[in-house]
Protein backbone atom coordinates (compact mmCIF):
# COMPACT_ATOMS: atom_id res chain seq x y z
CA UNK A 1 0.00 0.00 0.00
CA UNK A 2 1.57 3.32 -1.13
CA UNK A 3 0.49 6.80 0.87
CA UNK A 4 1.06 9.72 -0.44
CA UNK A 5 1.12 12.57 1.55
CA UNK A 6 0.71 16.31 0.01
CA UNK A 7 2.12 19.13 2.58
CA UNK A 8 0.97 22.52 2.24
CA UNK A 9 3.08 25.63 2.54
CA UNK A 10 1.71 28.76 3.69
CA UNK A 11 3.27 32.33 4.00
CA UNK A 12 1.44 33.40 7.01
CA UNK A 13 -1.38 31.30 8.74
CA UNK A 14 -3.58 33.98 9.69
CA UNK A 15 -4.24 35.01 6.44
CA UNK A 16 -5.88 32.94 3.49
CA UNK A 17 -2.68 32.56 0.70
CA UNK A 18 -2.78 30.52 -2.49
CA UNK A 19 0.56 28.97 -0.38
CA UNK A 20 4.34 29.17 -1.90
CA UNK A 21 6.59 27.37 -3.87
CA UNK A 22 9.25 25.37 -2.43
CA UNK A 23 11.59 27.74 -3.50
CA UNK A 24 9.84 30.44 -1.63
CA UNK A 25 11.05 28.86 1.48
CA UNK A 26 14.55 29.51 0.87
CA UNK A 27 14.41 33.02 2.36
CA UNK A 28 13.24 30.81 5.08
CA UNK A 29 16.60 28.85 5.62
CA UNK A 30 18.59 32.31 6.56
CA UNK A 31 16.61 32.70 9.27
CA UNK A 32 16.58 29.06 10.57
CA UNK A 33 20.59 28.90 10.21
CA UNK A 34 20.79 32.18 12.85
CA UNK A 35 17.86 30.29 14.99
CA UNK A 36 20.42 27.09 14.75
CA UNK A 37 23.41 29.17 15.96
CA UNK A 38 21.31 31.23 18.34
CA UNK A 39 19.06 29.01 19.96
CA UNK A 40 20.23 25.55 19.14
CA UNK A 41 23.51 26.88 20.07
CA UNK A 42 25.36 24.95 16.57
CA UNK A 43 28.40 26.68 15.54
CA UNK A 44 28.44 28.35 12.63
CA UNK A 45 30.61 25.97 10.59
CA UNK A 46 27.74 23.74 11.62
CA UNK A 47 24.64 26.06 11.06
CA UNK A 48 25.84 27.29 7.55
CA UNK A 49 26.72 23.25 6.20
CA UNK A 50 22.88 22.27 7.92
CA UNK A 51 21.56 25.42 5.65
CA UNK A 52 23.36 24.52 2.15
CA UNK A 53 21.97 20.97 2.60
CA UNK A 54 18.57 22.54 3.05
CA UNK A 55 19.10 24.77 0.37
CA UNK A 56 20.09 21.53 -1.71
CA UNK A 57 16.86 19.53 -0.87
CA UNK A 58 14.27 22.38 -1.59
CA UNK A 59 16.34 23.03 -5.18
CA UNK A 60 15.81 18.91 -5.68
CA UNK A 61 12.08 19.00 -4.56
CA UNK A 62 11.55 22.01 -6.70
CA UNK A 63 6.75 22.42 -6.53
CA UNK A 64 6.40 19.87 -3.64
CA UNK A 65 7.32 18.60 -0.56
CA UNK A 66 6.77 15.23 0.13
CA UNK A 67 8.55 12.14 1.66
CA UNK A 68 8.68 10.81 -1.94
CA UNK A 69 10.53 14.12 -3.05
CA UNK A 70 12.76 13.33 0.46
CA UNK A 71 13.71 10.27 -0.37
CA UNK A 72 14.50 10.94 -4.12
CA UNK A 73 17.20 13.47 -3.10
CA UNK A 74 18.46 10.92 -0.96
CA UNK A 75 18.77 8.78 -2.96
CA UNK A 76 20.28 10.77 -5.45
CA UNK A 77 22.74 12.50 -3.74
CA UNK A 78 24.14 9.69 -2.35
CA UNK A 79 24.09 8.32 -5.76
CA UNK A 80 26.34 11.36 -7.26
CA UNK A 81 28.48 11.26 -4.58
CA UNK A 82 28.77 7.67 -3.05
CA UNK A 83 28.09 8.79 0.55
CA UNK A 84 28.37 7.31 3.70
CA UNK A 85 25.05 6.25 5.55
CA UNK A 86 26.34 8.50 8.72
CA UNK A 87 26.53 11.58 6.48
CA UNK A 88 22.85 10.82 5.00
CA UNK A 89 21.49 10.74 7.96
CA UNK A 90 23.03 13.86 8.76
CA UNK A 91 21.85 15.91 5.62
CA UNK A 92 18.39 14.16 6.32
CA UNK A 93 18.06 15.24 10.26
CA UNK A 94 18.98 18.79 8.63
CA UNK A 95 16.51 18.91 6.75
CA UNK A 96 13.72 17.41 9.19
CA UNK A 97 14.73 20.05 11.94
CA UNK A 98 14.33 22.31 9.12
CA UNK A 99 11.05 21.37 7.94
CA UNK A 100 9.90 20.94 12.30
CA UNK A 101 10.70 24.60 12.68
CA UNK A 102 8.15 25.44 10.13
CA UNK A 103 5.64 23.72 11.50
CA UNK A 104 6.38 25.49 14.88
CA UNK A 105 6.68 28.74 12.96
CA UNK A 106 3.24 27.68 11.26
CA UNK A 107 4.56 27.65 7.59
CA UNK A 108 4.25 24.02 7.38
CA UNK A 109 1.21 22.24 8.40
CA UNK A 110 3.24 18.33 8.58
CA UNK A 111 6.89 17.95 8.51
CA UNK A 112 7.15 15.75 5.51
CA UNK A 113 10.91 14.07 6.78
CA UNK A 114 8.40 13.05 9.57
CA UNK A 115 7.97 9.87 8.20
CA UNK A 116 11.10 9.14 5.68
CA UNK A 117 13.31 6.43 7.47
CA UNK A 118 16.81 7.58 7.80
CA UNK A 119 19.42 5.49 6.18
CA UNK A 120 21.09 2.93 8.54
CA UNK A 121 24.43 1.00 8.81
CA UNK A 122 27.60 1.93 8.92
CA UNK A 123 30.05 1.64 5.64
CA UNK A 124 33.64 0.47 5.92
CA UNK A 125 33.45 -1.50 9.17
CA UNK A 126 36.38 -1.44 10.74
CA UNK A 127 38.67 -5.09 10.59
CA UNK A 128 38.64 -7.16 13.86
CA UNK A 129 40.64 -5.23 16.49
CA UNK A 130 42.85 -8.79 16.53
CA UNK A 131 43.12 -11.37 14.06
CA UNK A 132 42.66 -15.26 14.41
CA UNK A 133 46.59 -15.73 15.37
CA UNK A 134 47.00 -12.61 17.46
CA UNK A 135 44.43 -13.88 19.42
CA UNK A 136 45.95 -17.10 19.52
CA UNK A 137 49.32 -15.65 20.40
CA UNK A 138 47.45 -14.14 23.43
CA UNK A 139 46.01 -16.88 24.87
CA UNK A 140 49.02 -19.02 24.43
CA UNK A 141 51.22 -16.42 26.10
CA UNK A 142 48.56 -16.61 28.66
CA UNK A 143 48.36 -19.93 28.95
CA UNK A 144 52.42 -19.66 29.15
CA UNK A 145 52.36 -17.14 32.36
CA UNK A 146 49.73 -19.71 33.86
CA UNK A 147 52.28 -22.71 34.00
CA UNK A 148 55.70 -20.62 34.31
CA UNK A 149 54.96 -17.65 35.98
CA UNK A 150 56.65 -16.46 39.81
CA UNK A 151 53.65 -16.15 42.02
CA UNK A 152 50.54 -18.33 42.48
CA UNK A 153 48.71 -15.27 41.98
CA UNK A 154 50.28 -14.33 38.91
CA UNK A 155 49.55 -17.87 37.57
CA UNK A 156 46.08 -17.72 38.58
CA UNK A 157 45.68 -14.39 36.86
CA UNK A 158 47.02 -15.51 33.88
CA UNK A 159 44.78 -18.94 33.53
CA UNK A 160 41.91 -16.25 34.04
CA UNK A 161 43.02 -14.00 31.14
CA UNK A 162 43.41 -16.78 29.25
CA UNK A 163 40.03 -18.13 29.67
CA UNK A 164 38.74 -14.47 29.23
CA UNK A 165 40.65 -14.82 25.63
CA UNK A 166 39.32 -17.69 24.52
CA UNK A 167 35.58 -16.89 25.79
CA UNK A 168 35.73 -13.28 24.05
CA UNK A 169 37.17 -14.88 20.53
CA UNK A 170 33.56 -17.03 20.13
CA UNK A 171 31.43 -13.92 21.01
Amino acid sequence: MVIRVTVEFRVDSGRATRGISLTGLLDQVEAWEVYAREVEGHSPAHASQAARWVRSWLRHAREHATPDTCVAWLRDMTRKAALRPQTSRNRASACRRFCGWLVVQGVLDANPWASVPMPRGRARQGADAFTDEQVASLIAQAERMATEGRKPSDRASAANRANLYRFLSLT
